[in-house]
């Protein structure tokens, strides 16, 4: 225990005064040090230790506080300074034996008790010295280092709400402080208390409404705790506060796109990449928020630059194929299926994909067949490979083995209008015209606006 100059005085005025006290009415100082000449000698003795211990002769501080003792052996106080010269001089038993003494006659010396824990700690007693600085706290509620010490020791034993108690305690003892909030929040973030670290950080936000290391750890809480509007909006606040922040707007716009605000997102993005330009995700994403508002020309623009970015860029490729092919630009979604299965043969979806496209066009069918073979390998079960099969048999014409793998992909995916207007397709094929006109009917029911499946179900009318 490291004693300042004021110290020493305090101490010194305090053992003074209660030699004095009960003298206070006595005519002269010599009457007071003829009643009590020990104790008085005792005090010298005892800030000669002091102000020993303080310039660093430990083995001429312990000497005083002896002899203090020798001349006063009621006072705690001057044992426990001893004990304290023990410790630093590396006698931690002889420090205890002290320690023991003084808590026989004063059980609850603070002082004592914080020697004690220390020598529990030394010997890695550390249930013993947390029952110790417990109790500590207990007596001084408001004891900060004591506070502290229980957090380490919490904290190495990974019992995160009792170090989470006192965190919350020395909020209480200090008041407001962006350290403790954010390691209290951070102590329940790592025990997936997400809820309780945003409950910390939106009160301390309420006293600090700009603290932008609050508002930074409190998003990050909502997101945790999946409460996406507020993490959105907290982030959006982050963002007016730090105008230039890259990380701060590409929260912004994830979060923006995650919700469906594409327009929102887009401008984020945007910002974003002004600042930082040329990162692919960014691309990506703005890519992926056009295509989201059926622009498609800005889509493909952004995903083109995301590929030439990063030229394994495989999420955008993928992304960029459909766009390639509402375009009717065919050549150009088939040389990208092409790149994407170079860099991932076992892509199922992609294999999926790729073949459909085959099928649709009655091209290269028996590749579009080995290709939805190896993605049902894969996957197998999955409806759509599963009606992609029965597509490339029925456009082999293999009717029988088109309506056996669509039948399959009706059964887990009956709500899918593609594979209504299938079955119709296939029943037409294999003369079964109530069967075809009933799965038109139910694709027409899926997709009211379908010129295609009219003009089917008209045909059947004639």
């Amino acid at each position: 225990m490291t004693k300042s100059i004021l110290h020493v005085w305090m101490l010194s005025a305090a053992f003074m005064g209660c030699v004095n006290s009960g003298s206070a009415q006595r005519s002269s100082k010599q009457e007071a040090r003829a009643q009590n000449p020990y104790k008085i000698e005792a005090v010298k003795s005892y800030i000669d230790g002091l102000i020993n211990e303080m310039a660093g002769d430990l083995d001429a501080a312990a000497r005083d506080f002896q002899m203090a003792i020798m001349l006063d052996t009621s006072s705690n106080t001057m044992y426990a300074s001893l004990a304290d010269n023990y410790m630093l001089t590396g006698q931690p038993e002889k420090s205890l034996r002290i320690v023991q003494k003084i808590l026989s006659r004063e059980p609850n010396h603070v002082a004592a008790l914080e020697l004690l824990s220390e020598i529990q700690i030394q010997k890695h007693e550390f249930e013993n010295a947390v029952t110790t600085l417990e109790r500590i706290i207990q007596i001084d509620p408001a004891h900060v280092e004591v506070h502290y010490r229980l957090i380490t020791i919490y904290e190495i034993q990974g019992k995160w709400n009792e170090a989470a108690a006192h965190y919350t305690a020395l909020l209480n003892v200090l008041g407001p402080n962006t350290l403790l909030t954010l390691k209290l929040s951070d102590m329940y973030m790592k025990n997936k208390a997400f809820a309780k670290a945003a409950d910390v950080l939106s009160n301390a936000r309420s006293g600090d409404p700009n603290n932008i290391y609050i508002l930074e750890a409190l998003a990050q809480a909502y997101e945790f705790n999946k409460e996406f509007p507020k993490a959105l909006s907290t982030y959006e606040t982050l963002s007016d506060l730090q105008d230039n922040s890259p990380m701060i707007l590409l929260r912004v716009g994830s979060l923006s796109l995650q919700s469906g605000q594409y327009e929102k997102s887009i401008a984020a993005f945007k910002k974003a990449d002004a600042i930082t330009p040329n990162i692919p995700e960014v691309q990506r994403s703005l890519g992926f928020s056009f295509s989201q508002l059926k622009r498609s020309d800005d889509a493909i623009r952004y995903f083109e630059k995301a590929i030439s970015l990063n030229h394994k860029d495989v999420l955008s490729m993928s992304l960029l194929t459909p766009l390639y092919q509402e375009k009717k630009w065919l050549d150009k979604s088939d040389s990208l299926f092409e790149k994407i299965l170079t860099l991932e043969p076992e892509n199922d979806i992609i294999l999926n994909n790729y073949s459909y496209s085959l099928a649709e066009r009655g091209i290269s069918l028996e590749k579009a067949l080995l290709m939805v073979q190896k993605a049902l390998k894969i996957a197998p079960g999955n409806a759509h490979f599963l009606d992609t099969m029965g597509w490339v048999y029925y456009q082999m014409g293999l009717y029988e083995l088109a309506l056996k793998y669509v039948l399959q992909a009706n059964q887990t995916n009956a709500g899918s209008w593609e594979v209504a207007d299938h079955l119709g397709d296939i029943h037409a094929k294999l003369k079964n015209d109530s069967e075809a006109k009933s799965y038109w009917q139910k694709a027409l029911q899926l997709n009211p606006e379908n010129e295609t499946i009219k003009k089917k179900l008209n045909s059947t009318d004639h």
